[in-house]
């Protein structure tokens, strides 16, 4: 039995070894076909020549516009409003002072009435006192006279006496009258010597009474509302016949010629903007209006929450072709460091830090350095100007690939008009 096996096995290993060599003396006789060499066709691409340029970096960030002055009025009296001027009414141009909303000031006209009566008073009063002092000092002048021609009399009524040539009825007399003119001197002293005191008491009054009279003009002139500044009506709560408070907002006042927009941008541009620098705004629902300012001051310090700072972009809407409205939300393209003689390709085409460039039919894989990004431009070293990067079909070249340009893709595009796409640069 096991015989006949392997006698089957070996007659099939026959079999299959003819087949084989049967099969090889048929490939290697077979007819061979005509072959010839296919050439690849040339990619075509778009192209770049690369010439210096002095670039502005664009710094871009977004703000909402508001009026660089801009105040709620508010009532400085309680009173009622008694009159309304024809100009409250939003959107009306008024001038600086001018007369817009008056309040009853009877209330305090009658106050400024009294402290005037009152100043006028104590006025009066220090001026009796003034001439009740020089009266006095002249009394005391004579008062003085008198007590020297007493006391002399005195001394000589005495001298009499004691050599018993006048009686003692004289002396006594004399003694008398010096001490009548003593004591008529001490009064009228004591007297000049309480005209300082009177003199800061009443001083003192109207003092008090001047500063009434102030502050009762100023609540008069406080019942006529007048324009700060020249500007527009934005906003009236009020009506005639309304009574308001101290405090009470009446009205609402923005000067339209000057607009400031405040920028927040991340603390990697801090050292990348500067006042001075100009700046374009615009909205991005219309690119085709556009707004140009300046920054006139930047914040010292980062928001510690959100890590960003401000820059304030200042626009003169009296040299504007269309003035910027106050609460419009911009986007602002701001001037930063500028880089002069420079190579700048679009950002897209950099591969692994390589470049394709155009080289008489064929595409050079070439190695370049990033200086800067500018946001979808690059400014480049390792090539040189008059070299030409290819643009487009990048996924399919390859290093010494053919390619061929388009008759129109060679342009030499100006990068500096190239729109920022968000405000991180790097």
């Amino acid at each position: 039995m096991k015989r006949q096996i392997i006698i089957s096995l070996m007659l099939i290993v026959a079999l299959l070894a003819v087949g084989l060599a049967s099969s090889a003396l048929l490939i290697r006789t077979a007819p061979h076909p005509p072959t010839s060499d296919l050439e690849q066709p040339a990619l075509l691409v778009r192209t770049l020549e690369l010439t210096p340029r002095t670039v502005v970096e664009p710094i871009v960030g977004y703000g909402t516009a508001r009026a660089d002055r801009y105040a709620w009025i508010a009532a400085q009296v309680s009173g009622e409003l008694v009159e309304l001027s024809p100009k409250l009414h939003i959107g009306v141009l008024v001038e600086a002072g001018e007369l817009l909303i008056r309040i009853d000031d009877r209330e305090y006209q009658h106050q400024l009435d009294r402290a005037r009566s009152l100043l006028a008073a104590d006025k009066a009063q220090l001026a009796r006192l003034e001439i009740e002092e020089k009266n006095v000092d002249r009394l005391v002048e004579i008062a003085t006279t008198e007590v020297e021609i007493a006391q002399r009399e005195y001394e000589r009524v005495l001298g009499l006496f004691e050599s018993e040539q006048a009686p003692r009825r004289e002396l006594d007399l004399a003694r008398q009258g010096f001490e009548r003119a003593r004591r008529t001197l001490r009064i009228l002293e004591n007297q000049k010597a309480l005209f300082p005191q009177q003199r800061a008491v009443l001083t003192a009054g109207r003092d008090q009474h001047r500063a009434e009279v102030g502050l009762a003009e100023l609540h008069v002139e406080r019942c006529r509302v007048r324009a700060p500044f020249r500007g527009q009506i934005e906003a009236v709560e009020v009506e005639i016949g309304e009574r308001v408070n101290v405090g009470s907002r009446l009205f609402a006042l923005l000067d339209p010629d000057l607009i400031e927009v405040p920028i927040e941008l991340p603390v990697s541009l801090r050292g990348r903007v500067a006042g001075g620098a100009n700046c374009q705004l615009m909205l991005e629902s219309n690119r085709g209006v556009v707004w140009s300012g300046q920054v006139v001051r930047v914040a010292p310090s980062a928001a510690l929450d959100t890590r960003t700072f401000s820059l304030f972009v200042e626009v003169d809407n009296t040299s504007q072709e269309q003035p910027m409205m106050p609460g419009l939300f911009v986007r602002a393209r701001i001037d930063g460091p500028t880089w002069r003689d420079v190579l700048i390709i679009p950002r897209g085409i950099i591969q692994q830090e390589h470049v394709y460039i155009y080289d008489d039919g064929l595409a050079r894989r070439r190695a370049v350095s990033v200086e800067r990004h500018l946001y979808d431009q690059t400014v480049i070293s390792g090539l040189r100007p008059g070299e030409i990067v290819i643009t487009s079909n990048l996924d399919a070249l390859y290093d010494r690939a053919p390619v061929r340009i388009q008759q129109d893709a060679t342009v030499a595009t100006d990068p500096t008009q190239t729109e920022p796409e968000s405000a991180e640069g790097s």
